[in-house]
């Protein structure tokens, strides 16, 4: 009796330890599968950021380019203006 009790002893331990060989194995495939899911994501979103940045710094140029040439224009309709009343002053003046 104590012989077949120890042999469904040792059968038991061989069939959990084998379980839990193979659980420990799934979960560190698991583990591994979730790193590399992870530094996958984290590389993603790195690209993501570097690719927003660069956005945001060309339209902040071209904001920057937009109003230099805004304020060109309104530069040149003062200077366009001061001519024509320069004109008229002179063609009033020869009159």
């Amino acid at each position: 009796m104590l012989y077949l009790e120890n042999k469904l002893h040792l059968f038991r331990k061989i069939v959990y330890e084998k379980r839990a060989e193979a659980n420990l194995e799934e979960l560190e495939s698991l583990n591994r599968q979730c790193e590399k899911e992870y530094e996958k994501r984290k590389l993603e979103l790195e690209t993501q950021r570097d690719e927003m940045i660069l956005r945001r710094k060309k339209l902040a140029e071209n904001r920057y380019n937009q109003e230099m040439a805004r304020l060109d224009e309104e530069d040149r309709i003062v200077r366009l203006r001061k001519d024509e009343e320069l004109l008229e002053d002179l063609l009033q003046g020869l009159k």
